[in-house]
This record gives C-alpha cells, sequence and structure tokens, in this order.
C-alpha cells in the first residue's frame, strides 16, 4: 500500500470514526468536553480562552454550559496566543496533529508557562492523539484510548512518528513542530503521541503552492486551514492585526499523518512528498542554507545555467 492510501491504523481509524461520524461518539465527546469544563473548576459566566480555530463544537459546549467564550489570535504553532488577552478562568488549546503546544507545557513552578499569572487552567483538546499520557503535561478534553494491543501501538506509533520526523528534517530541511521531542539515544516517552508530523512553512514561502505541490505526490498531506478552519465568530471579533497573524500562522502549517502500521515504503513516500514539494518551491534546506547552497552549485555544475532543477528561494 502506497502512502497514498494510508490514512491511519485500524484501531486508530475505527476510533476516529466513531467520535467523528457515529451519534454515540459525539455524544460522548460532549460529555467530557463538559466534564473538563468542570474539572478545571470553571464556572458559568467564566470566560474561557479559545483560539481563533477553535472546532464550532467546542465553542457550543462551553456556551452550552454557561461560560462565555473569547477568541484568541493563533501562534505560530497553532496553540492559542493568550498575550494581551483580559483574565480568563482557561485557556483552551486544539492541537495540530496531537503535538502539545509549547504553551501548554508543565513545570514544577509554574501552572501555565508562558501564560499570565491572571489566566487559569491549561486545557488542552487531545482529540488528534494516538493516546495520551500524564508526563509533566496536563491533558483534557478527548483521551483515544486504544482497547486492543495498546502498547505495542504506542511504541509502534512512536517509532514511525519518530522516522518521519527524522525522514523530514534532514531531507526537506524544514522547520516542524515538535522538535524537542526528536529521539535521542535514550528519548523520554512523549505525553503524547501525535497522529502526525506538523511542517512549518517558513515566511516567504507561498502555502497555497507548497501544499498544491506536495498534495499532487499523493502523500495525504492536509493543510491546517482546510482541516480546521477559522471559527466565523472569531473574524468579527479579533481586530485587524491578530485576524492576519492567525490566518498566516494557520497557512503555514502541514500536516503529515503517522500511524501504527505505516511500512518504510509508505514512510518514504510520505517524506518524499514534502521534499519534492520543498524542491519546486526552492524551499529545500531552509534550516541548512550552507548546504542549500552547495546542492544548488551542483546542479548547476552538473546541468548549466538554463536547468529547471533546484534554486533557493531565500537568501543562502
Amino acid at each position: 500500500m502506497r502512502g497514498a492510501d494510508f490514512t491511519a491504523s485500524p484501531a486508530f481509524a475505527s476510533v476516529m470514526t466513531e467520535l467523528l461520524r457515529g451519534d454515540q461518539g459525539a455524544v460522548a465527546r460532549r460529555d467530557e468536553l463538559r466534564r473538563t469544563l468542570t474539572q478545571a473548576s470553571t464556572s458559568p459566566g467564566d470566560l474561557v480562552a479559545v483560539p481563533a480555530h477553535a472546532s464550532r463544537e467546542l465553542v457550543d459546549v462551553i456556551k452550552a454550559c454557561g461560560r462565555r467564550v473569547v477568541f484568541a489570535p493563533v501562534d505560530a504553532e497553532g496553540a492559542t496566543d493568550v498575550d494581551g488577552l483580559p483574565a480568563v478562568a482557561a485557556v483552551w488549546h486544539q492541537t495540530a496533529a496531537g503535538i502539545v503546544p509549547t504553551r501548554a507545557r508543565l513545570d514544577s513552578r509554574a501552572d501555565a508557562p508562558g501564560t499570565s499569572p491572571q489566566h487559569g487552567a491549561v486545557l488542552v483538546d487531545a482529540y488528534d492523539t494516538v493516546v495520551v499520557g500524564r508526563d509533566r503535561t496536563r491533558l483534557a478534553g478527548l483521551e483515544l484510548a486504544l482497547t486492543s494491543n495498546t502498547a505495542a501501538t504506542i511504541a509502534a506509533q512512536r517509532q514511525r512518528w519518530q522516522d518521519v520526523w527524522f525522514g523530514l528534517m534532514h531531507a526537506a530541511g524544514l522547520p516542524l513542530l515538535g522538535e524537542e521531542r526528536a529521539p535521542t539515544a535514550s528519548p523520554p516517552a512523549p505525553a503524547a503521541i501525535p497522529s502526525g508530523v506538523v511542517v512549518r512553512l517558513p515566511a516567504g514561502c507561498d502555502p497555497t503552492t507548497f501544499v498544491a505541490y506536495a498534495q499532487a505526490e499523493r502523500t495525504g498531506v492536509e493543510w491546517l486551514p482546510s482541516r480546521r478552519p477559522l471559527h466565523p465568530q472569531a473574524r468579527l471579533t479579533l481586530d485587524s492585526d491578530q485576524l492576519r497573524r492567525s490566518i498566516d500562522h494557520l497557512a503555514r502549517l502541514v500536516v503529515v499523518p503517522v500511524g501504527p502500521t505505516m511500512t518504510d515504503e509508505e514512510i518514504g513516500h510520505a517524506v518524499l512528498g514534502i521534499v519534492k514539494a520543498a524542491e519546486y518551491t526552492g524551499w529545500r534546506w531552509h534550516l541548512d542554507p550552507q548546504h542549500a547552497r552547495q546542492y544548488a552549485a551542483s546542479l548547476l555544475d552538473r546541468y548549466g545555467p538554463d536547468h529547471e532543477a533546484y534554486r533557493p528561494a531565500f537568501p543562502c
């Protein structure tokens, strides 16, 4: 099976299908969201901050529970940007492919690093994660519990995610979310095993062209604005600068799906799609300008000045 045909592992896909399409799953998810608000010690009338691209479901549940929603801009990780927000009872993040944003990480000294002390509980919607843990991160919302062969699935998903992450980092040379999770000789277990690797396109790169090239390679690449666009109400409440920044940040996030049953061939195909798009648009090796310069020079020597191969679109 090629990467073009890959969606997710059967176990993960069955869980997601039930949650996304089944009435029972939808009811269970809404109930879980309500419990999350209660467990976060929020009360009716409290303000809850959500990102500009919050799902309609999340916003509707918060309102139905008597809480008030305040839309916040989206930062470069697709997380809720709380800078400049009024005092709120909770800050809710919705993840990109299960990557827990830096703003939501916890340490032993503070409940919400990166946020003002005036903000309350930090909530992370783990809707996109394959499995959720509690290692130094508070995750609330839906937890996807795989009921069969869980330990093996977790290990396989972690390994496949690392394989795709390393492949993209070394072959494409583009910024990736969750870079601090790159495996080492003895990697710590991440708090949440993501369901995909998220590529952050550099400023100056045209997202629509890049995504079109990547999707043309039939790798299952997803563009975050298509997966979760801005909430209609956010367009009415954010100022023009906040709206512009949110749109730009979301447009630069591209998700490469990863599942525990991916073969080496599928992993290679998934990586190749991003690499080809980066090559065609001139943004390959953006994180390594020296290598980009050497690579471009080698093509020039080989094919001459009129070649149609890689030409860097950035100073190098």
